[in-house]
């Protein structure tokens, strides 16, 4: 296994740059120890350390920074922050935005307290990113929003809470012709099958459901049979069949479906090889499946050997989060920071996504078209990452 140091900047280090300041680099050698590195300016655009380390901390393009220690190669990319315009934004009420999805000209965000807002994409240009507030929905759940899916049709919204049922929403006002009931705890991912006539819905509970959109019912309840009530973390539909699913287990396990099947469902199954809760599947490709463990584990599986192992690394102590923004590229996500890695091939170089507030990152979502993310987390406001 591939262990990756893990790395932690000074929040506002772009503007100690900027004005010709030193600032600081923590590296995690493990649980209890860190070691700090103090960079001071050498010339334009390069610092270097104050200890005999003698490493380099060079600006390779705008918002953008690089490094190297230990032979591997670091990133550290600044984003534009942005607020909401209606969500409350005082820190102190500890209303955080829990959720994001979008389309080339609307942004969803839901928040702690199951509110929604929809903000129109007004970008003209890279140069020049700016939201207004579309629509308002409050309460739209009596808890948490965990997951927000945007339809095909980008005028309908599909939304998963912590208070254990699933909403549809009219993006236009927000009028909420559909309420899917029958999970006993919180929902945890959505992903709907093909344009959206049937989704899919996993949740602490131990279920995966299949639900029918048009007459609001669930056609069919799969849950683990050596482990009924094993959570179940987030669900994949795999591109290329629509037919078949993947879900990630609290217990560490990940299992395949297929949805056609009348009993037996399962078609795969990746053990718990980590001792740790599978928070995160997702479908690289025909070929690979990765898999995120709590434990900071990330591993990729060859579906044609067998589901054998072929790579895993470690980048952190507490993994939250994967995502994947195109078929190579991932971004994770632990308590304190967001980070992207090209995982098509091996991987020598890690990007962290540095936000000059510290909020953390809850969800993610990735513009193909503008090669730009968004990122969202505590204090009601979100921070965009271009050229991605």
């Amino acid at each position: 296994m591939k262990n990756i140091s893990t790395l932690h900047i000074q929040p506002d280090f772009n503007e100690s740059i900027q004005q010709g300041e030193s600032f600081y680099l923590n590296i995690d050698i493990d649980s209890n120890t860190i070691d700090e590195i103090n960079f001071e300016k050498t010339n334009e655009n390069e610092y270097s350390s104050t200890n005999d380390l003698n490493i380099s901390f060079k600006k390779s393009k705008t918002n953008l920074f690089e490094t190297k220690i230990n032979d591997f190669n670091y990133e550290f990319q600044t984003g534009q922050e942005f607020k909401f315009a209606q969500l409350k934004e005082d820190p102190n009420q500890d209303i955080n935005v829990t959720s994001i999805d979008g389309t080339n000209d609307k942004i969803v965000v839901g928040d702690s307290e199951g509110n929604i807002e929809i903000l129109n994409n007004d970008n003209t240009s890279k140069d020049k990113i700016s939201f207004t507030e579309s629509l308002v929905i409050p309460q739209a759940h009596f808890s948490g929003i965990t997951k927000s899916k945007i339809f095909p049709s980008g005028v309908v919204l599909l939304t998963g809470s912590i208070d254990m049922s699933i909403n549809i929403f009219s993006m236009t006002d927000g009028s909420n012709p559909r309420t899917f009931k029958g999970h006993s705890k919180r929902i945890n991912d959505l992903d709907m099958i093909e344009r959206g006539k049937n989704f899919i819905s996993c949740s602490d509970d131990g279920t995966i459901r299949l639900w029918e959109c048009s007459k609001g019912v669930c056609e069919k309840v799969i849950n683990r049979f050596e482990n009924p009530y094993d959570g179940v973390t987030s669900i994949r539909v795999d591109p290329l069949n629509n037919q078949i699913i993947y879900g990630s287990y609290e217990s560490g396990v990940v299992v395949g479906y297929d949805l056609r099947a009348i009993k037996d469902n399962k078609i795969k199954q990746l053990n718990s090889e980590f001792m740790s809760s599978c928070i995160g599947v997702e479908l690289l490709n025909d070929n690979y499946i990765l898999t995120g463990y709590e434990d900071g584990i990330l591993c990729k599986w060859d579906k044609r050997k067998d589901c054998e192992i072929i790579e895993s690394i470690k980048i952190c102590e507490n993994l939250q989060k994967i995502n994947m923004i195109d078929e190579t590229r991932i971004i994770t996500s632990d308590l304190d920071s967001t980070t992207m890695l090209n995982i098509g091939e091996s991987v020598d170089k890690i990007r962290y996504l540095v936000d000059e507030q510290d909020r953390g990152c809850n969800d993610t979502w990735y513009n193909k078209n503008t090669m730009e993310l968004m990122t969202v987390g505590k204090y009601n406001k979100f921070t965009i990452y271009n050229q991605l």
